[in-house]
């Protein structure tokens, strides 16, 4: 029996961001500034990604470079940009343009406890960025009860 989460975040850029979680599902929805979209993983070992808005056009696409590898190409609005699962020192999914950090969401510990972290240039980042590393991180975020969100810049 799958159990529903759900969870929002209101955005540097005045945005809001609402996700209803249902684990298991290869299929998600959320909500960026009222407009609803999907992100599902798709592929023979799911290694694609496709976050599709209510038109059902893709809007954003995530592609392994290799199939077990930890970097994933992006493409959103015609551009490349590159996501790395990387530890430092644990998990963190990480945007990056021309080898220049863009945003990253990560597992960290304060006082012993685990906390979530954004980094990099948030005013500036895509929204969809922000949901689609919420997507990716959420089950490691839920796992440890890590569902405290600070900003950094």
């Amino acid at each position: 029996m799958s159990t529903s989460n759900q969870f929002g975040l209101y955005l540097n850029q005045g945005g809001t961001l609402e996700f209803k979680i249902n684990p298991g599902a290869n299929k998600q929805e959320f909500s960026l500034n009222g407009e609803t979209f999907q992100i599902k993983r798709t592929g023979f070992l799911l290694n694609k990604t496709i976050i599709r808005n209510s038109k059902d056009e893709t809007v954003l696409e995530v592609v392994g470079k290799k199939w077990w590898s930890s970097s994933y190409f992006i493409t959103h609005n015609s551009k490349q940009f590159v996501l790395k699962l990387e530890n430092k020192p644990l998990a963190t999914y990480a945007i990056y343009e021309n080898e220049n950090l863009i945003l990253s969401l990560g597992l960290i510990t304060e006082n012993h406890k685990p906390k979530s972290l954004f980094e990099g240039e948030l005013a500036n980042t895509p929204s969809l960025f922000h949901a689609l590393l919420w997507y990716l991180l959420w089950p490691t975020l839920a796992e440890n009860d890590a569902m405290i969100v600070l900003l950094a810049s």
